[in-house]
């Protein structure tokens, strides 16, 4: 264990036990008097300041021998919280990321006469705290007496088919406090669409919320979404942390506040909550939470969303010690990222053409607060103006002219964070791009190149106390058909994709035509001669301007259902007839794209007909096969 988690594990609460730690480490240390303290002794130090409540505000520690001036009022933290229930569990249990985990006390649950704790079925399950779950068809609630302040809430799920609990059917909400932390959260969508595949049906979310002074609990509800579903939890999580970490010190100057981009500094009273939706080591380097600085966050690598070339990760190790200041103490993010970093590469005139950039997926309608940190050890980089940069976020201007070496006064190893406000309004995608740029500046700069150890980004709630954002689409279905003629084995996968043609031009009449086609994924997939209806689909309402022996007729409504009213949020692209949509028809159970014909475009209604009654009479493994159609008509 670090020097850090010992000193959290100490606990200390009162400032006769900082002294005697402090003489532990052989400093003399008087009472309400500055000292002078050795580098590699002040960061140890500064962290028994932050386990405590000093109740002498005007104690001061100088830190290192820069003289850096450090109040202990300025960076004390509440006792020290650490919470972690194996929900569902009889018996305590360590992981290999160095969390403890305690098993349930039902003391803590109320409205549980009807949840039950259960294990999974699954062959093979992950480590703790998915090796057990507590699942009600009924809403519960957790209640855990804690001490005022901002804490990590983090809770932990395994979508998985526990006793008399279906994968399918898990989908609830969650709140914790006056703060709606998930809305209809349906476990399978969301473990199906996540981006790891050894870790494929493993959810994991944490929060930033502040217990109120006097509160002394932090009550957590699950409330199933319809009386056929139910709410799960494998784990809950509690750790406390500094007060000023996310959160903004208002008795500060505003200009140490976040800086909304292109605008006005901005406040994160501790009256909201946030939800951690990215933490990226920007050095290719994962940091797991026993690695971090007490308060076990994950530092995950950012390849999954870089989206531009960059030279290798540098690690300057150990060739200079790192400075903490009063505005970046030890505890915002462990050594390892702020000794590793990703520049653009050596190569300036290439520089010069391109940028750094990252692209992170974010739900539309909230406000975000971006941590950008930085720490100049680079030992070509030897005093302000050597290396500058611009800092574009959501293609505005950031910050121009980025010299870490201005933001340190010259100071080499004194880590930096930027703080910046984006603000993402209502659109019509679910998943907008959060889209982080880098490059360099051109004129005065002696290196032209750009540089950056991590990224946060932190979702703050919205007017109405909510963080939820919506469940991903449903995730590409599978289906197997087989042909007289083929000898394809069974489990090969096609995808089914739709066409959609509608509006013609013309007095008083409107119709839409659809076409169904099979695309196969593999060459000895072969598609079936004629289309297999399910039960309850509809044939079809309004006149057909198709044969009826040629193909599927779907309802128009069953269209407009799978489309969401052909919702721009679900268009993929643009053909010669219109827009192509994805949908979802058989009761969602398939997943298709959905061409729509536009009024005025290239081609007309009739050389679309003739396409669809042309395909619709090709059978052969290497063609599209049609398989069905919509029309509608409207006088």
């Amino acid at each position: 264990m670090n020097e850090y988690n010992k000193e959290w594990e100490y606990r200390i609460s009162q400032s006769e036990t900082l002294r005697h730690r402090i003489r532990e480490l052989d400093i003399a240390a008087p009472k309400n008097r500055a000292i002078t303290l050795p580098r590699d002794t002040a960061a140890q130090i500064e962290i028994a300041v932050n386990t405590i409540r000093h109740e002498n505000n005007q104690m001061q520690i100088r830190i290192n021998k820069s003289e850096a001036l450090t109040e202990a009022s300025d960076i004390t933290n509440p006792p020290y919280d650490h919470i972690s229930i194996d929900c569902g569990s009889t018996s305590n249990s360590t992981t290999r990321d160095g969390r403890s985990w305690t098993a349930e006390n039902t003391k803590l649950l109320s409205d549980n006469h009807q949840s039950v704790a259960a294990t999974p079925l699954t062959p093979s399950t992950p480590e703790t705290p998915y090796t057990s779950a507590r699942l009600s068809y009924s809403q519960f609630n957790y209640s855990f007496p804690v001490t005022a302040g901002p804490k990590f809430l983090r809770l932990f799920f395994y979508s998985t088919t526990y006793p008399n609990f279906d994968t399918l059917k898990a989908k609830f909400s969650v709140k914790a406090g006056k703060f709606t932390l998930l809305q209809d959260f349906n476990a399978s969508l969301n473990a199906e669409a996540g981006n790891d595949p050894g870790n494929q049906d493993i959810l994991f979310r944490e929060y930033c919320i502040n217990v109120e002074d006097g509160d002394e609990k932090l009550n957590i509800t699950f409330t199933p979404s319809t009386n056929r579903s139910y709410a799960l939890i494998n784990g809950i999580e509690i750790v406390s942390m500094p007060p000023y970490l996310y959160y903004t010190n208002i008795s500060k100057v505003d200009t140490e506040w976040p800086q909304v981009v292109e605008g006005p500094p901005y406040s994160i009273l501790n009256n909201s909550a946030l939800e951690t939706m990215y933490r990226l080591n920007v050095g290719e380097r994962e940091i797991s939470p026993s690695l971090d600085t007490g308060m076990l966050r994950r530092w995950n690598v950012d390849d999954d969303y870089l989206t531009s070339q960059s030279g290798p990760s540098v690690d300057y190790g150990r060739t200079t010690n790192l400075r903490f200041t009063l505005l970046t103490p030890n505890y915002t993010a462990p050594d390892e990222v702020y000794r590793t970093l990703r520049t653009m590469g050596t190569n300036g005139s290439t520089n010069m053409m391109s940028n750094l950039s990252w692209q992170l997926p974010v739900d539309s309608g909230f406000t975000y607060l971006l941590r950008l940190y930085f720490c100049e050890l680079n030992p070509l980089i030897v005093r302000a103006g050597d290396l500058r940069f611009n800092i574009f976020i959501a293609d505005q201007l950031a910050t121009d002219w980025a010299d870490v070496l201005v933001w340190t006064n010259n100071q080499k190893g004194v880590p930096v964070v930027k703080n910046y406000v984006v603000l993402f309004y209502p659109l019509n995608h679910k998943k907008p791009n959060l889209i982080l740029k880098l490059n360099p500046y051109s004129e005065t700069s002696r290196f032209k190149n750009a540089q950056l150890n991590a990224i946060e980004l932190l979702k703050i709630n919205n007017s109405n106390g909510s963080l939820a954002g919506p469940d991903p689409d449903s995730p590409p279905q599978t289906s197997v058909v087989s042909s007289p003629t083929s000898n394809s084995k069974s489990g090969n996968t096609t995808i089914t994709l739709v066409a959609i043609a509608g509006a013609v031009s013309g007095a008083l009449l409107l119709s839409f035509i659809l076409a169904f086609f099979l695309i196969k994924r593999r060459n000895n997939v072969a598609v079936h001669k004629g289309s297999k209806q399910k039960d309850g689909t509809s044939r079809g309402s309004g006149s057909s301007l198709l044969p009826t022996n040629l193909c599927r007729h779907f309802s128009i409504e069953e269209i407009i259902a799978a489309t969401n009213n052909f919702d721009e949020l679900f268009v993929v692209g643009v053909g010669g007839f219109g827009n192509v949509y994805k949908g979802y028809v058989d009761d969602g159970s398939t997943r298709v794209a959905i061409k729509r014909l536009k009024r005025g475009s290239r081609q007309g209604m009739h050389e679309f007909l003739n396409e669809i009654e042309m395909l619709s009479q090709l059978r052969h493994l290497h063609l599209v096969s049609l398989i069905g159609s919509a029309t509608r008509s409207m006088r």
